[in-house]
């Protein structure tokens, strides 16, 4: 990497006049450097120097969440890609997020506790197999059921009746039911 002859006289205004990384780049660019010699001079990446210049606004973050929820798979997609990768097995027959949201709907509810999910939220809900894969389940499309993040870690490995099961144990024990 070849270095940047800077004048005395820039060096000095930049370390002494110039107290913020925007002041330092606006000046370095008033004196007839280029973008690709102040990312140089400055040590800094080139998207932090178009960042200092033009950061987001607070309506262009809106503007991205808003398009986030127009697209409520963006999120799926990565969550497929996991699923059908589960124990290192292939799956037979290949899906995609498109695939899921034609089984589950834009709109979908948890298969385990009925409550609604938003595939915008990654972090609130999981793709589960309904049959295990650690009791021969595959990763195919047919068995996926979409459940939120809690209900998914409670039925573990088991099915939906060993869940159930263990939700009734909870309540008679706790006195809930008889």
């Amino acid at each position: 990497m070849s270095s940047i002859h800077v004048p005395y006289e820039v060096f000095k205004a930049l370390r002494d006049d110039c107290n913020s990384l925007k002041t330092r780049i606006i000046y370095l660019k008033t004196k007839g450097y280029q973008t690709k010699d102040i990312v140089k001079i400055l040590k800094i990446s080139t998207s932090q120097f178009y960042n200092t210049l033009a950061p987001r606004t607070s309506y262009q973050a809106k503007y991205y969440k808003e398009m986030m929820k127009k697209k409520p798979y963006y999120h799926l997609k990565e969550k497929v890609a996991r699923f059908k990768k589960k124990n290192g097995r292939l799956p037979i027959i290949d899906f995609n997020c498109h695939d899921v949201i034609a089984k589950f709907g834009l709109s979908p509810i948890c298969a385990l506790s009925g409550r609604h999910i938003d595939y915008a939220q990654p972090d609130t809900y999981q793709l589960d197999h309904i049959i295990s894969s650690s009791r021969g389940g595959s990763n195919e499309l047919d068995n996926m059921q979409i459940c939120c993040r809690e209900a998914n870690l409670a039925k573990h490995t088991g099915t939906k009746e060993d869940l159930l099961q263990l939700c009734i144990d909870i309540l008679r024990y706790n006195g809930k039911i008889a």
